[in-house]
This record gives structure tokens, sequence and C-alpha cells, in this order.
């Protein structure tokens, strides 16, 4: 095993592609590359896995500082895995899909150039999928099966049914269906899951456009049960709420 590290806040640029494989292949010999990482890791699981042919397992890979994102930064590595190149198996790449912007950089970096990649689902797991796999004991399958080769589902899901992100994931699943009745119903549902502030303030918002009152007042009340008056996503739906004449009671 060769740990990868990275300076602070250099996004892995110090390391050029010729440097890594000088590094890794004499000591890989005739063995099976095998290149993993999550968030950042993810991003270099993929960038260097290209370079030397590996079995690449990246989960939410992402890179704040590639020319993709639009960031100002001194940016060496090849910003198109077109223009490099690509390993002849292919990666698994996991994340959470209803995260933008992961979503949005695998689908703009890695899909095309990896459009055979076996893309793991694991939603409403944000930025943290590797975490919230591991939590719920469900990594080490994933990465084993990965490193074997073996078909994975093309979707995990770390909840179970009736928790709050399982109520997330139908409410998010009404709102990008443009499905009103259904948005009324998973919206409800997820007030009375007790998710968090941030998905209450994600109903604040589907409420409203609703037209619902019942339902804002309703939020207004899990706050005050929950004693979230001093997160930050609450505290804006107060200041709505205020704003609006709605009290709890």
């Amino acid at each position: 095993m060769v740990y990868v590290a990275q300076g602070a806040k250099t996004y892995f640029q110090g390391l050029s592609a010729d440097a890594y494989m000088r590094a890794i292949v004499p000591v890989a010999g005739n063995r099976e590359i095998v290149t993993y990482g999550a968030s950042l890791g993810g991003y270099c699981a993929i960038y260097f896995g290209s370079h030397v042919d590996a079995r690449i397992v990246a989960l939410s890979p992402n890179n704040r500082m590639h020319p993709i994102r639009g960031a100002v930064f001194d940016y060496r590595h090849t910003a198109s895995l077109f223009d490099m190149p690509r390993s002849s198996i292919s990666p698994v790449i996991a994340y959470d899909p209803w995260h933008a912007e992961d979503a949005d950089f695998v689908d703009g970096w890695a899909r095309p150039a990896y459009p055979d990649a076996q893309f793991v689902h694991v939603p409403i797991t944000g930025h943290k999928t590797a975490r919230k796999l591991q939590d719920a004991g469900r990594l080490k399958s994933l990465v084993f099966d990965a490193f074997a080769g073996r078909d994975i589902a093309p979707e995990i899901r770390v909840f179970e049914d009736g928790s709050p992100d399982a109520c997330l994931l139908a409410f998010r699943q009404a709102a990008r269906a443009k499905d009103k009745a259904a948005m009324a119903d998973t919206t409800a549902a997820l007030i009375a899951s007790m998710p968090s502030a941030q998905a209450l303030k994600a109903a604040w918002k589907a409420a409203a456009q609703l037209g619902r009152r019942d339902l804002r007042i309703e939020i207004l009340r899990v706050i005050e049960t929950a004693g979230m008056q001093d997160q930050k996503h609450a505290q804006h739906i107060l200041a709505s709420a205020r704003a609006a004449g709605l009290t709890a009671s």
C-alpha cells in the first residue's frame, strides 16, 4: 500500500503525473494497481489512476480548484481526462447525485471520459458519502467488491424507510418532478419526520410555494419543539416567518 498525501491547500498540484508514475510503477511491478480515495482523494484516484491503468475507486470525487469549476488557481494537472491516458478498467465512482457540487463535477469531468464506469448513487449523503457508508456498515463491502471487479448495485441507500433522510429523498424527487400533489404529501412527511434544520428550510420554501400556511406553522412548531432556534437554517426560517407574520401558536 502506498499513501499519497499533499501539502496544505496545494490540491495535489505539486505532484505531477510523471512523478507519481516514477514512484508507483517500480513498487507495483507486475501487480495490478488500485487507486482509492474520497473527495479530493477521489479526484486523485481518477487522475493518477488513469495514468497507470489502475482499477479506480472514487467516492465523492471533487476538486474545487479544477478549471471546470471556474476557479482561479495555479492548476498544473491536465484539465481534461481526454487529453491524457485513461484506464482500460471501468472505474467505480460513488457519490450523492443530489449533492449539486459533486454531481456537477462527476458529470462534467469524469463521466464524459468514462461513460462505462460504474456510477453508484448513494443519495442524501451529501459530500460525506464515504463516512455515511462507513457509519451504515456498507463501505467495506462496496470497496472490496470494487477491488474485486464485481458488479455493484447502481444505488445504495444508507437510511431506513420512514427516516428523515428517506423523507427528504422522496421530497426532492417530488420537487424535481414538479408534482404538486406529491410535493404537498412529501413536505408534510418530511416535517413530521423531525429532520435537520437544513431540510426544514427546504420544506419551508416548498410550503411557501404551495401556499400551505399550515405546513409552515408546523415547521415553526418543530423548530420550537426540537430547540433549533439557534441553528443557522432555523434562524433563516424564523426571520421569514416574522416577515410573514407567522408564529408557531
